[in-house]
């Protein structure tokens, strides 16, 4: 880390201590950066205008309906890949044995990523 000034507002600021909030927000953001889950905004706004998932909150499936989403993957919050599965249409993904919890939906059109949050009831 790069200390500037007093140290007040910085990184490193009361007594070199990261502010927890801070970390979780940074460690988070680059989780998904790597994972590729933060895509530009333009690009995975066109991919979604033409993409439904439903029902959210899903209990035991989903469907994605999309004539220009190649394939979908389920992401769990850690970044690990629960499912993959081609896109054809109206395509059903079963998470009836998902744990509860929030997933992320990682949508692939055209070389183009765009990612939807679901949430498992």
């Amino acid at each position: 880390l790069v200390h500037y000034g007093s140290g007040h507002n910085t990184a490193a600021g009361r007594g070199g201590k990261f502010h927890l909030l801070q970390l979780f927000l940074l460690l988070h953001h680059l989780v998904l950066k790597l994972l590729g889950l933060l895509s530009c905004i333009g690009v995975e706004e066109n991919i979604l205008n033409n993409v439904s998932i439903y029902p959210n909150p899903a209990e035991d499936f989903i469907i994605i309906n999309s004539e220009n989403v190649e394939f979908a993957e389920v992401i769990d919050i850690y970044g690990r890949v629960i499912t993959a599965s081609e896109v054809n249409g109206e395509t059903r993904i079963d998470m009836s044995d998902f744990a509860d919890g929030i997933y992320y939906v990682r949508l692939h059109s055209n070389g183009e990523t765009a990612v939807q949050k679901v949430v498992k009831n």
